[in-house]
């Protein structure tokens, strides 16, 4: 099978070849030619080899594709960092995560898993609202209570949060599971564990 050229990216792989582009109001196919072999694209070989060129204006979408998306909704995000005493914001569209536009931007915010498993990306909201369906790292109590992951969070409004201690999130999770209280780190047993292996 032979390369598309790289000028070709408009449609590739839309029915029935890797090549194929679409044209015009008669959404006729094109034959699409470039440094690699010519292909015949309507499932006829041409009565002889003609080069067509489509502009980026003439170039449509195949039949029976789905249309182009609308314009997604953005949301500003006011992220208030209490651990570096900053605050940061940015713009982020309603699909995607805050966590990953964030960086995106160069805008840096604590985490660790990026999955909504852990709580080391929560935060406390203090307006507008986040969804967060795949956050497994706190409990519905919690979401209640105000709280969201930004690894796995969109937002759904203008939203303005506050981050959190790991721990003390991790304690409002956890705590009552500990009969004594905190568990505290034990750093004599940790080097036994660790001389062991």
């Amino acid at each position: 099978m032979a390369a598309c050229p790289a000028a070709t990216t408009a449609r590739v792989g839309a029915h029935g070849g890797p090549c194929r582009l679409w044209r015009g109001g008669d959404r006729s196919p094109n034959f699409l030619t470039g440094s690699a072999t010519s292909l015949p694209l309507s499932g006829r070989r041409p009565a002889r080899a003609t080069r067509t060129r489509a502009s980026a204006s003439e170039l449509q979408q195949a039949p029976g594709a789905a249309a182009p998306a609308a314009t997604i909704p953005t949301h500003k995000v006011t992220v208030h960092d209490r651990e570096r005493g900053v605050v940061h914001e940015f713009v982020v569209p309603q699909d995607q995560y805050i966590l990953h536009t964030a960086e995106a931007q160069d805008i840096t915010l604590p985490f660790a898993c990026r999955h909504g498993c852990c709580t080391s990306c929560a935060v406390r909201i203090k307006s507008g609202q986040i969804r967060q369906p795949e956050a497994l790292g706190i409990s519905a109590e919690l979401r209640e209570q105000g709280y969201a992951l930004l690894c796995v969070g969109y937002p759904s409004s203008d939203v303005e949060v506050e981050t959190q201690d790991e721990d003390e999130v991790y304690w409002l999770q956890f705590g009552r599971y500990f009969a004594r209280g905190p568990v505290d780190r034990d750093d004599y047993a940790l080097e036994l564990a660790m001389g062991d292996e």
